[in-house]
């Protein structure tokens, strides 16, 4: 039987629970004292279950999971495709509960309460070399070790540029791969996959690493070798963006 744990994590608003191994007798009972446990001292009632990594989960131990109905606002729960779980919210999750099976589509349902933790680490646009505004899309990028081993990796944008970005880890398995194979020491070139969250085929790019945050769970980014119209789509959506969050009568 593989080993059960559970890894807690809060991004902004989000209270992340990640669940490893396989069920067992007990599996419910403490993962619902934990679950009780962190809500009991955070304001926001917010949380991410990610299943992925969870060997055979059952309907009816997610619905124990959630016993306190009260506790909780707002429930996105992460499974693998073709579970043996039904995809309907959970008998006991009060608030707003849906399903995933995709990581990206995660992210955007929580993307106000991601948006909220940006805002508060500072302002909202920066002005260096370039226009740098605060953000909320799904990165998936990868990195080639040797001559034919690639890592993938997934994590959140939360401040893009014409010149880069910066972006945060949302579950432990990329988080412990950077750990592991990324050091801005190297200046790895990475291969960049970045959500616009616009109805387009997602920005495809090249960056290189130039700093990456063990103890903060972040990269930052330089991109490279890029393209005229790579560029030009970056600064549209900076500039479109901008343009949506002005103030009336005012300058951004």
């Amino acid at each position: 039987m593989i080993q059960y744990k559970l890894k807690t994590k809060r991004v902004g608003e989000v209270d992340i629970f990640e669940f490893w191994g396989e069920w067992d007798a007990s599996f419910a009972v403490r993962s619902a004292a934990a679950i009780r446990d962190v809500f009991s001292k955070q304001k926001s009632k917010v949380a991410f279950l990610n299943l992925l990594w969870l060997y055979r989960p059952r309907s009816f131990d997610i619905d124990r999971l959630l016993e306190n109905p009260a506790m909780i606002q707002k429930t996105g729960l992460l499974t693998m495709p073709g579970s043996d779980l039904s995809g309907q919210p959970p008998a006991n999750a009060s608030g707003s509960c849906q399903f995933f099976t995709n990581i990206s589509s995660a992210v955007r349902y929580f993307e106000r309460e991601l948006a909220d933790h940006v805002s508060n680490l500072s302002p909202g646009v920066e002005r260096r070399n370039f226009i740098r505004l605060k953000t909320v899309l799904p990165l998936h990028f990868s990195c080639l070790k040797g001559r034919e081993q690639r890592i993938d990796f997934f994590a959140v944008v939360t401040n893009l540029s014409e010149g880069g970005l910066f972006a945060e880890f949302i579950e432990s398995v990329s988080e412990d791969r950077m750990k592991r194979y990324l050091s801005p020491l190297d200046q790895q070139l990475l291969d960049l996959n970045i959500d616009m969250v616009d109805g387009q085929e997602p920005l495809t790019m090249r960056g290189r690493l130039i700093h990456g945050s063990i103890s903060d769970g972040a990269i930052g980014v330089e991109f490279c070798n890029h393209t005229s119209n790579q560029t030009d789509r970056i600064s549209d959506w900076v500039e479109q963006h901008l343009m949506a969050h002005a103030p009336s009568g005012g300058e951004c």
